[in-house]
């Protein structure tokens, strides 16, 4: 209205049905657990599981592990301080120390290759559980990662 005057007139709408679509038919379920059930199936269990060539840290790892186990237990340290205290010393160490290590991975993945010729990371996918960590739980019902202030 303007000036007293109607200039137009709201006629009462019609409110239009509510729209729901037509059901689709509902596709199979594929969660992760059956899809990793189905995987698992078509794998050939009759193949052995091949492990990996071992890199150059690893050949390090495995021969200095002994010497620091040994220092590290005297102070009552456990596996993950030898760990610590091997990577710190792979990194201190000289390019030309590492070359030993990285020249017998280089013969470890020769001979990896030459035993197993058709064998590739993916042979191994799935073939070992490995087992699941849950986060531990407080008395309060709150996880280890939350925070009070």
């Amino acid at each position: 209205m303007i000036n007293g005057q109607e200039l137009y007139q709201v006629l009462p709408a019609e409110v239009p049905p509510p729209y729901f679509p037509p059901p689709v038919p509902a596709a199979p379920s594929l969660s992760y657990n059956s899809k990793k059930r189905r995987h698992y199936e078509q794998q050939d269990s009759n193949r052995p599981y091949v492990r990996k060539p071992l890199n150059a840290f690893m050949l390090y790892m495995k021969e200095q592990r002994a010497l620091v186990k040994a220092e590290v237990v005297s102070e009552g340290r456990g596996t993950a301080a030898v760990n610590e205290i091997l990577g710190q010393r792979w990194k201190a160490l000289t390019e030309e120390d590492k070359e030993k290590y990285f020249s017998q991975a280089q013969e470890e993945r020769r001979l990896h290759a030459q035993q197993n010729p058709h064998w590739s990371t993916k042979d191994n996918y799935g073939r070992k559980m490995r087992k699941r960590r849950h986060a531990p739980f407080s008395d309060e019902g709150k996880t280890m990662f939350s925070c009070e202030m």
